[in-house]
C-alpha cells in the first residue's frame, strides 16, 4: 500500500509557492521538483523558509488569488 494511492491528480488549477530567498531548499531545486513533479512552475514568493511563518501577508495574498 502506497501512502499516495492515486492514479493523477484532480482536474484543478494546481499552483505551487516557493520562497526565493530560501536557503535550506533554494528556488531552483524546488523549481526542478514542481516540474518533475507537478508539471508546473512554482511561483516565487518573497522570503525564505516556511513562507506562512517568514512572509504571512504575502503568503495570504497568494492563497486569495
Amino acid at each position: 500500500m502506497s501512502a499516495c494511492d492515486f492514479g493523477g491528480w484532480p482536474d484543478i488549477t494546481m499552483r505551487a509557492a516557493a520562497g526565493k530567498d530560501d536557503r535550506f531548499f533554494p528556488f531552483g531545486f524546488q523549481q526542478r521538483l514542481a516540474r518533475d513533479r507537478l508539471g508546473i512552475d512554482p511561483d516565487p514568493l518573497p522570503g525564505g523558509h516556511l513562507l506562512p511563518l517568514s512572509q504571512p501577508q504575502a503568503f495570504v495574498s497568494y492563497l486569495l488569488l
